[in-house]
């Protein structure tokens, strides 16, 4: 099927690199806009930005709009997280993981004249004058927990159908009225004067964007008019139509509701931080656009698939450690209930599957949604990108999604629709702005608190009481785990609230705002929690490590006497020097979680209950409640480096285990390990969770995915949330380590996204590859 070779080029083969233009006019916004509210400032800044991207159609493009000439770009957010690469700009094309080629010249207007002006707009700056330091100092150490709000906030399913059902002239005609509603109010409503301003914003971003839409339309009007291949000059004919109808006006076709999104979701990465900015179930609101083309749908889809594709997420050198892979977590929802609790699968849903397989990049983060009504049909197509090689999905199971997010208030109909953000994050669809993301936290660090075993910044804040060599049973190591894994969940939470009321003040998102409902009917920016939700999110890290690590103190000190609590906290302290049976004895003999033992698994259900309670009473800056998950990107290998030897056998600097999969063992088979991973309770974890298993990938073969289906379904019975699979040979994994270059095409599943196993740091490599590989059920 012929597409955008160059364009697919472009985004596989091209390094990143450095993009200035929206710093440039964001800074010259803000800037000629002084004195005017911030949330106009910032409409204007992405207006102006919009209005000089470059208007770029590329050969056989038939979606168009693109950030800069060259992609994938980064784009350094100098009011965020962006003040971190200042220091390493020369470097970042030599770098060996995640290069970034930037222009001399850039170097320079990116010092002198843009990052001089933010030094009075940092969200860095002003979260560390209203929280105490400590939280702070703690999060940047990179050993308990990282606050991730100093970079950006996002993450959110946007509301696209009714977005693109009303069309922006809707909204500017409906911002006029509320100003004048405003206006009249201004004796009553103390607030009229910032919802005026807010309505404005609203015009100045909608009359943007259907000005960036005209500007498509004349360009491909002017490329028609040279254009000698027949078929290409309709194709660029009807470009020009698709932009001179949208996204002023409601689209007619699929090609317009395609576009329509895609100018809306490229200006929400201009706008926001670029990660977990989620399509939501894309083909359910698309649904009524399909005309039955499969082709032409597959090849429009994979259009949108690859210009997902043009963004990639910018950190300094320290961060790609916790945060590899450089993923924007754009998630698009397939398959699934509706909300009578009826398989939803269509037509669009194989569409889409069949563009992902074809379009082989890592982004957008695919989800299927699964229920026991799911067709055979959805499991062998899910099968047969498995046996490929192509580890890009990421399936979630509806019952337990939707149990969890009605325990957190959502009504029935509200939750079964529900969308994924960023990597794992649980969110309703348009309704919620809920950052799952705001923290990661090493729960492991609160287990060496509890023992007195931790020589970390964090022991400097949160003091031990107790003297650990004195517990006499399982009781007292767990009731100081609870406590110390409080405090830091209380500190990580005041950083992050600090950084939300840093962006409310220096960054609301007007865009953003338009597109979440409750933001427009209420007239306030997104970041002051308009939304009818707005949970904030801890992910935590090493769960399996505090589980086999809880379950080897039980057995080895309490039960069978094997060594005491002093001898073992000294061992831990000493990394096991010169104690090979011992940790041989905690390693391989104690129960381990994920082989279908209660001894071990008893303390997966006692830790889940214990994040829970972890996080009672916890509020974000926006009002919501925070919720727990399982989950770390990459950051159980930096988290890992800061973590001394644990209970478990683990030695000191070793990765911790990434989500809530079994360690490194898995002996008994894959049925034994999701046997053990469903005795506790998904639904508790309501900010989701990942559990990522390595299989065989002649597993997916076998009978076009019928084993796999039987997997799926056994999961989906016992009650597991999430499930993704590297389906990949070690063998492989080694070739693409020692020969990168050959292998930039090879993806693997890190912790709920996609990535290029050659984009990943070392350590995650040889991560992914010690891991156990199952090979049979």
């Amino acid at each position: 099927m012929k597409l955008a070779v160059k364009l697919l080029d472009d985004l596989v083969r091209n390094t990143p690199h450095l993009s200035l233009i929206v710093p440039i006019y964001y800074t010259k916004a803000l800037k000629n806009n002084m004195g005017k509210p911030m949330i106009i400032r910032q409409a204007e800044a992405l207006s102006l930005t919009l209005e000089n991207l470059p208007i770029i159609i590329r050969p056989d493009e038939l979606i168009v709009g693109t950030f800069d000439e060259l992609v994938p770009v980064a784009i350094p957010r100098l009011e965020g997280s962006g003040f971190r690469i200042m220091n390493e700009l020369e470097r970042l094309p030599e770098r060996v993981l995640n290069p970034i080629s930037v222009e001399i010249e850039d170097i320079k207007i990116l010092r002198e004249e843009l990052a001089p002006f933010y030094e009075n707009y940092r969200v860095d700056t002003y979260a560390r004058e209203i929280a105490p330091n400590e939280v702070f100092e703690t999060s940047y150490s990179g050993s308990s927990y990282i606050a991730t709000e100093v970079g950006g906030l996002a993450h959110a399913v946007i509301d696209y159908p009714r977005i693109i059902s009303m069309g922006l002239k809707k909204y500017v005609e409906l911002s006029s009225e509320k100003i004048r509603d405003c206006r009249e109010a201004l004796g009553s409503d103390p607030k009229a004067d910032e919802k005026i301003a807010f309505y404005k914003a609203m015009k100045i971003i909608s009359k943007a964007l259907i000005n960036y839409g005209k500007n498509y339309a004349q360009k491909a009007e002017d490329m028609a008019k040279e254009e000698i291949d027949v078929n290409r000059k309709k194709e660029l004919e009807k470009i020009a139509k698709t932009c001179n109808n949208i996204p002023e006006n409601p689209p007619e076709d699929l090609q317009e509701a395609i576009q329509f999104i895609w100018f809306i979701h490229m200006a929400l990465h201009i706008e926001n931080f670029e990660h977990g900015i989620s399509f939501g179930r894309i083909d359910q609101y698309l649904m009524p656009y399909y005309d039955g083309d499969f082709d032409s749908a597959v090849r429009l889809t994979k259009n949108l698939i690859l210009k997902t594709n043009e963004i990639i997420a910018l950190y300094d050198t320290l961060a790609t450690t916790y945060f590899g892979g450089m993923a924007t977590t754009q998630n698009v929802l397939i398959g699934g209930m509706d909300k009578e609790g009826q398989d939803a699968t269509n037509p669009l849903t194989y569409v889409v599957l069949r563009a992902i397989d074809e379009a082989s990049v890592p982004s957008p983060n695919l989800v299927v949604r699964i229920h026991d009504q799911s067709p055979s049909e959805l499991y062998e197509a899910i099968a047969e990108i498995l046996a490929k090689g192509k580890n890009v999905i990421g399936l979630y199971n509806d019952e337990i999604v939707t149990k969890a997010l009605m325990s957190y208030g959502v009504p029935l109909q509200e939750a079964r629709n529900y969308g994924v953000v960023g990597c794992v994050g649980l969110s309703t669809s348009g309704t919620s702005f809920d950052n799952t993301g705001a923290v990661f936290l090493n729960t492991a660090k609160a287990l060496e608190l509890a023992l007195g075993t931790d020589n970390s910044i964090v022991s400097q804040y949160i003091k031990m009481d107790k003297d650990p060599s004195q517990f006499k049973s399982m009781d007292d190591v767990l009731d100081t785990f609870r406590e110390k894994l409080k405090n830091l969940m209380e500190m990580a939470a005041i950083a992050a609230n600090a950084y939300q009321q840093a962006h409310a003040k220096l960054k609301p998102t007007p865009l953003m705002s338009l597109c979440i409902r409750g933001c427009f009917e209420n007239g306030n920016d997104v970041s002051e929690g308009p939304a009818k939700y707005n949970f904030s999110g801890i992910h935590v890290t090493g769960f399996s490590d505090v589980v086999d690590s809880l379950a080897a103190i039980d057995w080895a000190v309490f039960r069978k006497k094997q060594i005491t609590m002093e001898q073992l906290i000294e061992v831990l302290k000493n990394n096991f020097r010169g104690k090979k049976e011992m940790r041989n004895y905690l390693q391989y003999k104690c129960p381990k979680y994920g082989n279908d033992n209660e001894n071990a698994d008893v303390y997966a259900k006692k830790l889940a209950e214990i994040l829970l309670d972890s996080i009672d009473g916890l509020r974000s800056a926006r009002g919501g409640e925070y919720r727990v998950g399982i989950h770390a990107m990459t950051t159980h290998v930096g988290f890992g480096i800061f973590t001394g030897a644990l209970p478990s056998g683990r030695k000191k600097g070793v990765p911790l285990n990434r989500d809530i999969a079994p360690g490194f063992t898995g002996e008994k088979g894959i049925t034994a390990a999701i046997k053990s991973i469903s005795k506790l309770d998904h639904s508790l974890l309501a900010n989701g969770l990942a559990c990522t298993l390595n299989i065989n990938p002649e597993i997916a073969k076998i009978e076009k995915g019928k084993i796999l289906e039987s997997i799926l379904r056994t999961y989906v019975k016992l009650g597991g949330s999430h499930l993704q699979f590297n389906a990949i040979s070690l063998d492989m994994l080694k070739a693409a380590q020692e020969n990168p270059e050959e292998h930039k095409d090879l993806m693997v599943r890190v912790s709920g996204y996609s990535a290029r196993f050659v984009d990943l740091p070392k350590g995650v490599q040889d991560d992914i590859m010690d891991r156990y590989c199952y090979s049979h059920v």
